[in-house]
């Protein structure tokens, strides 16, 4: 059988498809439906384009910020098992946590007195017990990188860019800022911040920044405002001019209220 350019159906320019003689009805009508359906106009093509771009628009930024959630609860997640199982060791070795050195009742309002507590928490009751570990020392935010000052999520001063911390860096990227709580006057409260993302933005509490305290009494590592309901957890973790700027910190405690993730209902 001789074609012209219609391959083994027998395609034709004057005939059109040219089906064999022994093809059903049925069949003919088949091929007939899908070369029509094979052939979109200019104008078609163009709008399913759109219709796909527009979708795209709508879905991929959710995805997006989805996957940054899990990341972020993830993330926090292993940071507080690496504390929490470095701060067990230390128990082990040196005791009731009550009767550390830097758990005592030291009175003092010197923000660098405030810093070498911080050290000396951290040299003997933490950092030996924590393997991965790129680096440790007094220092600025600026020193390691930051160009930012961290806020809170109305975009209040947390952590000044100047301001000096004892800054221990994790190998696996996360920045920590040793500080003390002050309770009755006394220093007995080590604050330990968390940027799980180091000097990446948004360096925002309760989005990539987050605190955890070590509180002698109960023998714990816990989330800044643990004892807080859930109500009032999502209420302090609010974007809210009103609020004290550190209230978005208590976002902490909510992700690990809801079982080490970022529910629906979180305020991102």
């Amino acid at each position: 059988m001789r074609t012209s350019g219609g391959g083994a159906l027998g395609l034709s320019r004057r005939q059109g498809l040219r089906l064999p003689s022994n093809f059903s009805s049925n069949s003919r009508k088949l091929i007939y439906s899908l070369s029509k359906l094979a052939a979109f106009t200019l104008a078609e093509v163009l709008i399913t384009l759109g219709i796909i771009g527009v979708v795209a628009a709508i879905t991929i930024p959710s995805l997006a910020t989805n996957y940054q959630k899990k990341v972020t609860a993830k993330r926090l997640a292993q940071t507080y098992s690496i504390l929490y199982q470095a701060l067990n060791m230390a128990q082990a070795e040196y005791g009731d946590p009550s009767t550390w050195t830097v758990a005592s009742n030291v009175q003092v309002d010197d923000p660098a007195q405030t810093r070498e507590l911080g050290r000396i928490f951290s040299d003997t009751y933490l950092l030996p017990y924590i393997k991965k570990l790129k680096n440790a020392e007094i220092t600025n935010l600026s020193n390691v990188g930051y160009n930012n000052s961290i806020t809170s999520k109305s975009g209040s001063t947390l952590i000044n860019v100047s301001s000096n911390y004892y800054v221990v860096q994790l190998s696996n990227g996360v920045i920590l800022f040793i500080s003390y709580d002050y309770i009755n006057g006394n220093a007995t409260v080590p604050l330990i911040y968390v940027d799980i993302n180091g000097t990446s933005n948004p360096n925002m509490a309760g989005r990539d920044v987050f605190l955890f305290s070590f509180r002698p009494n109960i023998n714990k590592l816990v989330p800044y405002a643990y004892n807080r309901s859930r109500d009032e957890l999502i209420r302090a973790c609010q974007k809210d001019n009103s609020l004290p700027a550190n209230y978005n910190l208590y976002c902490t405690a909510l992700i690990m209220y809801d079982g080490w993730e970022i529910a629906d209902d979180y305020p991102w």
